[in-house]
């Protein structure tokens, strides 16, 4: 988890402020005999717009990802030991300020 307070000396004495940022994720793992697993994923968050002296900026973030991990043993005999492929991608969004970013 992670917290952010009001910044009251940020930068000769202005305050800084952000938001909090809220997200969920989720995954899906499925292991196979062979000691082969597989693994989907996803990510979405939003929040974290700043204000400045209690000015509030039209910063909020946002982003969604998706991401596939394929994990293959090295050694059947010591199960530590893999090679893993992973493939992740997505799309940041700046949602009202840039809208030329959301394709």
């Amino acid at each position: 988890m992670t917290s952010f307070t009001h910044n009251i000396d940020f930068f000769g004495g202005n305050t800084f402020a952000q938001e909090p940022i809220y997200a969920v994720q989720g995954h899906i793992l499925y292991t196979f005999q062979s000691g082969i697993w597989m693994a989907l994923g996803g990510l979405d968050f939003v929040g974290g717009r700043t204000a400045l002296n209690g000015v509030n900026s039209d910063n909020e973030q946002a982003n969604t990802r998706a991401g596939f991990t394929l994990a293959l043993p090295l050694d059947r005999r010591i199960q530590r030991r893999r090679c893993r492929l992973t493939i992740s991608w997505g799309r940041w969004l700046l949602r009202k300020r840039w809208p030329e970013y959301v394709r």
